[in-house]
């Protein structure tokens, strides 16, 4: 899982999680993951607003690190 920061007209940024589904995994749910993530104690302020469900999280080749630069690039235009 990721979180990275996209643009909000209102607010200036909304924070959203990207999320990989393996095969078979149950359903992850905003409603879920808020709802986790509250009962582990993380502030109202810093939940997902909005979550994504992706195969697969690009990474980079040799540390394998998750490139959040390019879900931004993915996301940004399209915040809801």
């Amino acid at each position: 899982m990721a979180v990275i920061g996209l643009p909000d007209a209102d607010r200036g940024e909304l924070v959203c999680a990207v999320a990989e589904q393996p095969p078979g995994a149950r359903e992850l749910t905003l409603d879920a993951l808020t709802s986790h993530l509250r009962a582990e104690g993380l502030s109202v302020h810093k939940l997902p607003e909005r979550l994504e469900v992706v195969d697969a999280l690009p990474r980079g080749k040799t540390l394998r690190k998750v490139l959040k630069y390019k879900l931004r690039e993915r996301y940004s235009g399209t915040v809801k």
